[in-house]
């Protein structure tokens, strides 16, 4: 092969390089990034509900204790005696 050929199969090669690079950057922009950002955007709804949901029930929790506070420490001394059952 001469020298000529082979800088032409480089020249060819280097050429179908860049235009493989170019659409892998093009298939980025225009597949994978906004895929992406839905799931992050998706991901953060998701966060909020379960914050929410989280909160939702510690307020009801105190709703609970404020209502029958004895039931509830009774409650408690009753986990708490429990619990150091299982641990002995």
């Amino acid at each position: 092969m001469s020298t000529t050929n082979i800088d032409s199969a480089l020249s060819s090669a280097q050429a179908e390089i860049r235009a493989l690079r170019e659409q892998l950057e093009a298939l980025t922009t225009d597949h994978v990034e906004p895929a992406l950002r839905e799931a992050a955007g998706q991901a953060r709804q998701a966060m909020n509900r379960a914050s929410n949901m989280a909160r939702d029930e510690a307020d009801q929790a105190v709703d609970f204790v404020r209502q029958r506070p004895v039931a509830s420490v009774l409650a408690a001394a009753a986990v708490g005696f429990v619990i150091a059952r299982l641990t002995r």
